[in-house]
């Protein structure tokens, strides 16, 4: 009988181990772009600390909690002539029409022609079951979260909904001014289909301007520090986001977001692979279809130029002492185990490279500035819109004048948002953007003011930063100020839900 009752406790106790280790609460970020979904989780019991990824063509994942995963925001479906040479991949599961997702990637060795069905149209979520297959897709397969005790259930059948996620928390990112109608329908994915215990959405500009200092790059070094009067306004920033659906400048003014003074460029990473595809392909091959590819070749190829005309001309005439140099693009042949299927950088002036008379070469010249100088001025493009630089003036002064008032005149704030520029997006990785930015605004703006343009170390990441950092850093309080229950979602259904969001400010729910 003693031993009977011995065993029964230690059965006892060894339930309720797993049920205190079950009942850890989690709490998950995920920066939704048009391009990358970045997705993080944040324990309670642990500290924070943030590991970029290597973010080239592909970018890695890293498994460990507080770490950031970064994947393509896309399904992504190989050619059905690449497909018919081998029509399943080693590790990947069988989907209908082979589709890839995440870092299923990484064990593909072909990109030609891959095609790419995106949930974002124009920024904007519009395909929601597409969308929730990839937020299924990097919660349990990325973040190595389990939806039950079944896993294999779950890839067979995405659609049902998930279990013991009830000590799970969500919070996602948003473009600003995000319709009504999506941050219900997010809301609806996330409490009916993946039944988290609670949701929150955060303007993903929002969350730059909490980015530590000592996580931050000065473009301009030898530029002081703000002076007293502007350090009273420590909440306030002016975030220029360039990603790839378009640009922003995003004012905020004692940590609350001023709408009325946001500005868009209608003008993203996108364009500018669909304006390279379409040069190369009137100059030398047709590569309409090679999205991934010369996506990558953009990345890798392109810069922002210091004194475009200038610039322009040296290579026209082809000017030794030129800046910008032409460089020749080596597109992949799908041949070599070793090759890059992304292709690779060869510098003209280079000739140690083994030169292979089967290549396909595309030689980058005046391409390799033109492409990005679009974002400064829109106009090459068609567009009649001011470039970055303007945007940003005209963000700063119109917040300027809707929220000066007698503590703070319109001037200081002007200065203070100038003293602290930041800018993040994957356009921001372009050669030489910050500083062709300082340049600009420094000629728009009057000498008195001092600038200062930052960016986080990887601009890719300064929103799943800003956000990791707010959540590991804020109490229960301050984390619900931008959150909904599911108590209170069966309670009161959306009706609350679009005005707790927008009404948040991070700077003020510790």
């Amino acid at each position: 009988g003693d031993e009977m009752v011995l065993v029964c406790l230690c059965i006892g106790i060894f339930v309720f181990v797993l049920k205190m280790k079950d009942d850890r609460e989690v709490i998950v970020v995920l920066d939704n772009g048009g391009g990358l979904l970045k997705g993080s989780v944040v324990l309670l019991d642990s500290q924070f600390s943030s590991k970029s990824c290597n973010d080239d063509a592909l970018i890695s994942s890293s498994q460990s909690s507080n770490e950031i995963v970064a994947i393509w925001n896309a399904a992504c479906r190989r050619s059905s002539n690449i497909s018919s040479l081998g029509a399943s991949i080693v590790g990947i599961p069988k989907r209908p029409g082979n589709v890839l997702f995440g870092t299923e990637l990484n064990l593909c060795k072909m990109f030609s022609e891959m095609a790419f069905n995106r949930p974002h149209t124009r920024g904007y979520i519009t395909n929601w079951p597409l969308q929730y297959e990839i937020y299924s897709h990097m919660l349990f397969t990325e973040l190595k979260l389990t939806p039950n005790h079944d896993n294999k259930s779950q890839q067979e059948s995405p659609n049902i909904n998930t279990k013991n996620t009830n000590n799970l928390h969500v919070f996602t990112s948003a473009p600003p001014l995000n319709p009504s109608h999506n941050v219900i329908a997010e809301a609806e994915l996330m409490f009916e289909c993946l039944n988290v215990s609670s949701f929150g959405q955060v303007t993903s500009q929002l969350m730059p301007a909490l980015i530590a200092h000592d996580n931050l790059i000065q473009i301009n070094r030898n530029e002081t520090v703000f002076n007293t009067q502007q350090q009273s306004l420590s909440s306030t920033a002016l975030i220029l986001d360039s990603g790839f659906s378009f640009t922003h400048a995003v004012p905020i003014v004692n940590g609350k977001i001023i709408e009325s003074a946001i500005r868009r460029l209608d003008l993203g990473g996108k364009a500018l692979t669909n304006q390279l595809k379409q040069l190369i392909s009137f100059r030398a091959y047709n590569v309409m279809k090679e999205t991934a590819i010369i996506n990558a070749a953009k990345e890798r190829a392109c810069l922002v130029s210091l004194d475009f005309e200038n610039d322009l001309n040296q290579l026209y005439n082809n000017d030794p002492s030129s800046a910008v140099s032409p460089i020749d693009y080596v597109l992949p042949d799908f041949s070599s185990e070793h090759q890059d299927p992304f292709g690779f950088v060869r510098n003209v002036s280079n000739r140690n490279d083994i030169v292979n008379d089967d290549e396909q070469v595309v030689r980058l010249g005046n391409e390799r500035i033109s492409v990005p100088e679009a974002l400064f001025r829109p106009c090459d493009l068609g567009l009649e819109q001011g470039g970055v630089a303007e945007i940003v003036v005209e963000s700063a002064e119109a917040a300027a004048a809707a929220t000066s008032s007698l503590d703070a005149d319109s001037m200081t704030i002007l200065s203070a948002l100038f003293a602290n520029v930041r800018i993040v997006g994957g356009n921001v990785k372009f050669m030489n953007f910050g500083k062709r930015l300082e340049q600009e605004l420094r000629s728009l703006i009057p000498q008195s003011i001092e600038l200062r343009v930052l960016q986080p170390k990887d601009p890719t990441l300064g929103t799943i930063q800003g956000m990791c950092e707010w959540v590991s850093k804020s109490s229960e309080y301050g984390r619900r100020t931008c959150a909904v229950t599911r108590e209170e979602y069966e309670e009161h259904g959306v009706d609350r839900m679009v005005q707790k969001f927008r009404s948040f400010t991070p700077f003020q729910s510790n």
